[in-house]
């Protein structure tokens, strides 16, 4: 069966018959006359369905043979003259490195009566497997048959020459936004324990727990970079972003910040705990607002030349010293011996470059609560945004984060994603927020799915976080109780255990049926026999899977546990997490999306969403440029 034949059975459900599509060529022992009509040509345009924005790159086929490419316009070139009194028309949109799920659109024209120009039309728009984040196989085709539009298909006569004009409306809208993973050691935002997230410079070290970056910081800095590279500000890095939130925070006399043993008061405290922070204030304010101070432990610590046994030999300086204490710095060659002279505390200064201070709950001790401040979000972005940009956060006047209360993220045409959906048709990706999660997520809108009634019913979101949705990265547990391949026992749902982490490998082009005959013939075989060879897991590959065994605990390990480790690591995918890494891009979101146990999911309250937009509006020719190219 053709691709062109087997999209046909799934879009319109009919087997393809010599007597239902005429235009085709009648079998040499049929005498069967294909009905005509007066000649006709077919004019192509390709758009988005939200904002009629033209695509190009999209090849479009008529009947089995190609009738071109469109271009920047959207326009592809005039089919040749036909008389046939039905016609075919196919076309496929997707971007495999930005992982953007193929889209494929049917169209069926019956019935051409010319002159006259009446005919009958269906069409379908179709997404496979848009994928959950939870994995469960239970992922949804977007499957969207209707009857085509007078605007979509009609008939025009110019000069005597008959033409039907065909608009083909993709269900995806897609605006080309870099990638970037939280995760990334491109800038020196780190998140390894014991490492300290301000540089060696730094005068307050981090220790294992409060030493690195987390949660909210991560997310709302890396979406934020990704808006900004989008306005084309690509020097602009994670450090900055942070840089302006506390900048606005400073701005506001460091409000709310009296935790971690914190006192806010014109005079120090007295006997105040080591490492504790103290608001230094005045009456009245003074003009460059409070100045935030921190309780520690200086040392002098000078170099030694005796040759007392060292009370220390390490790298790093060490947590504990008495004054005469000596430490070999072993970290050089030669070692550095050096003896701790005196050590006082005093109060320091926190500079402006320590973001520690934002990032700690003064009740819980968890993240700090400035970054569900939304309007510290919006100013910073504000402050970083390129001049020819205004920051709009309004619908009608209202506030987006007032009306989040009153959406659902999809699920019909008044829902809070139409409403993003509205300025992403205008080439405006956002980014959003939303504390429907047990410890708030921020995220970068840059596409959605909508269908002919102008339903959404998906975002697609560029996801920080990098292991909701990538090929590597599943959230359920992988395992299989019997074998699967070659000679294998194939049971109907180990089998679909394992087609379902080969095709998110890319290794099982085929459907999720969980059927395996056995034999060295079998497609399914075929495939684990290609991933094994690319995993290197055997010389001689042998197409099966075996509980326990070396190519079972190997897709066990690349699918791991649901969840995110400590360190917000993607402990079941692979990749250095750099902003070249493709996961995360494209994920799709719709009402229900939640992962097990509840940590992830956007069923809830949205709190807000900020968008860059061009003080004169893209015309459509450059908004054309600003879709995600097809492939």
């Amino acid at each position: 069966m053709s691709f062109f034949d087997d999209l046909w059975e799934r879009l319109f459900g009919a087997d393809k018959a010599a007597d239902d599509y005429p235009d085709e060529k009648p079998e040499s022992n049929s005498t069967a006359c294909p009905l005509k009509t007066e000649p006709y040509l077919v004019r192509v345009t390709v758009k988005t369905r939200a904002g009629e924005i033209p695509v190009n790159g999209v090849k479009v086929s008529l009947g089995d043979a190609v009738l071109g490419v469109s271009g920047r316009g959207g326009k592809v070139a005039d089919s040749p003259l036909r008389s046939l009194n039905s016609f075919k028309l196919t076309a496929s949109y997707a971007n495999a490195g930005e992982k953007l799920k193929r889209e494929e659109y049917a169209l069926s024209v019956k019935d051409i009566v010319l002159p006259g120009g009446s005919f009958s039309a269906s069409a379908a728009n179709e997404i496979k497997k848009i994928r959950d984040v939870i994995g469960n196989r239970d992922d949804q085709d977007f499957l969207d048959p209707y009857t085509p539009s007078a605007a979509e298909v009609r008939y025009e006569n110019i000069g005597g020459q008959h033409i039907i004009h065909v608009l083909i409306h993709l269900a995806t809208l897609s605006l080309n936004v870099k990638y970037l993973n939280q995760n990334s050691k491109t800038d020196t935002v780190q998140t390894s324990a014991a490492k300290d997230p301000e540089g060696s410079s730094h005068e307050v070290r981090g220790d294992s727990v409060d030493g690195k970056f987390s949660g909210g910081i991560l997310c709302f800095a890396s979406s934020t970079t990704m808006l900004l590279w989008y306005w084309g500000k690509d020097e602009v890095t994670r450090e900055e972003v942070i840089q302006k939130c506390y900048d606005v925070w400073a701005a506001k006399n460091f409000e709310n910040r009296v935790g971690l043993g914190a006192v806010k008061s014109a005079e120090a405290p007295e006997n105040p705990a080591a490492n504790s922070y103290w608001l230094k204030t005045a009456v009245p304010v003074p003009a460059a607002g409070y100045t935030l101070k921190r309780w520690v432990e200086i040392r002098d610590w000078q170099a030694d030349t005796e040759d007392t046994p060292p009370t220390f030999t390490q790298r790093t300086e060490p947590p504990v010293a008495s004054v005469g204490n000596i430490w070999v710095n072993n970290r050089r060659t030669p070692f550095v011996r050096k003896k701790l002279i005196s050590k006082e505390m005093k109060w320091v200064d926190i500079s402006e470059a320590d973001w520690r201070v934002m990032r700690r709950d003064p009740e819980t001790g968890g993240s700090y609560k400035i970054w569900t401040k939304w309007d510290y979000h919006k100013n910073a972005i504000k402050a970083l945004k390129p001049d020819e940009t205004d920051l709009n956060d309004k619908v009608n006047g209202i506030p987006i984060d007032e009306l989040a209360d009153e959406f659902e993220l999809t699920g019909g045409t008044g829902t809070y994603a139409a409403v993003i959906a509205t300025k992403l048709a205008k080439g405006y990706p956002g980014v959003f927020s939303t504390n429907a999660t047990s410890f708030g997520h921020v995220m970068i809108a840059r596409g959605c799915v909508m269908d002919h009634e102008g339903k959404v019913h998906r975002l697609i979101v560029n996801d920080p976080y990098g292991n909701l949705e990538s090929p590597t990265s599943l959230l359920h547990q992988y395992k299989i109780n019997a074998s699967v391949g070659q000679g294998g026992v194939n049971n109907s749902e180990d089998v679909a255990e394992v087609q379902t982490i080969l095709q998110l490998l890319d290794h099982w082009p085929g459907e999720i049926d969980g059927e395996c005959d056995g034999t060295g013939e079998d497609e399914l075989v075929k495939a684990i026999k290609k991933y094994q060879k690319s995993a290197k897991l055997a010389s001689k590959p042998d197409g099966i899977v075996k509980p326990g065994e070396k190519t079972d605990k190997k897709l066990a390990r690349i699918k791991g546990a649901g969840g995110y480790s400590k360190e917000e690591k993607e402990s079941n995918a692979r990749g250095t997490g750099s902003e070249a890494t493709t996961k995360g891009r494209h994920a799709y979101y719709d009402s229900n999306t939640e992962v097990p146990g509840g940590t992830m999911r956007l069923k809830g309250k949205w709190r807000g969403t900020v968008m860059l937009e061009k003080q004169a509006p893209f015309p459509l020719s450059e908004l054309t440029g600003k879709l995600t190219p097809n492939e």
